[in-house]
């Protein structure tokens, strides 16, 4: 049986108005269990990514377009990515860890669930829009999140990587370090430059998102 607890974990601050609230996370800190969570409470980025998952939740748990089953899908989903999350503890970087988990999932509730994009101007992410780049390259998507600093899901056919805005002008450039060597994606309008470890750079453009 799914414990309680789990649950309206999942449910979290579910209407768009706590994305407004106090800068706390969706979920109630004086109940706050685990290093993962306690993280969160204490981290003003966290706090505002974690409200922005449970607007998003909300938007899709409540999309008519979903069936009794769909929705239960859903449900069980976001329960196992809250269960994945609070494992961070277990990670070398706990932070680094929590981080990317909220950014990935945000990136997939947005990419699968069109009603998650229904209401934008109360939260802090946009997108996926698709990334077409030169070469052949198989295709990718980007969802942006406007936290401080800025984030990015850049989505690829073999991994996922979450990027941070740093400073550089004219082009927004979002960067992620792997094991491999850091990844590199400008975006400035509709057009971008992506470069992966060890590669030379491509050109890139930005589709409507999907």
């Amino acid at each position: 049986m799914i414990p309680a607890l789990l649950i309206a974990m999942a449910l979290g601050a579910s209407a768009p108005a706590a994305f407004a609230g106090p800068p706390g996370p969706g979920f109630d800190c004086t109940r706050a269990a685990g290093e993962a969570q306690a993280l969160i409470c204490a981290d003003a980025q966290l706090a505002t990514l974690d409200r922005e998952i449970s607007r998003l939740y909300a938007l899709a748990s409540h999309s008519p377009q979903l069936d009794t089953k769909q929705r239960g899908k859903l449900r069980a989903y976001q329960i196992g990515w809250i269960r994945g999350r609070n494992d961070c503890w277990k990670a070398t970087d706990l932070r680094t860890c929590v981080l990317d988990s909220y950014v990935t999932r945000i990136h997939e509730l947005r990419r699968d669930y069109p009603a998650a994009r229904g209401a934008d101007a109360d939260g802090i992410s946009s997108g996926p829009v698709g990334v077409a780049c030169d070469g052949g390259a198989r295709r990718r998507a980007a969802t942006f999140i406007h936290t401080d600093p800025p984030l990015a899901c850049l989505e690829s056919p073999d991994h996922d990587y979450v990027l941070t805005l740093k400073p550089a002008a004219p082009a927004a450039r979002y960067v992620a370090s792997t094991d491999q060597g850091d990844v590199a994606f400008w975006t400035k309008g509709d057009t971008a430059l992506l470069q992966m470890p060890g590669q030379a750079v491509i050109n890139c453009t930005l589709e409507a998102p999907r």
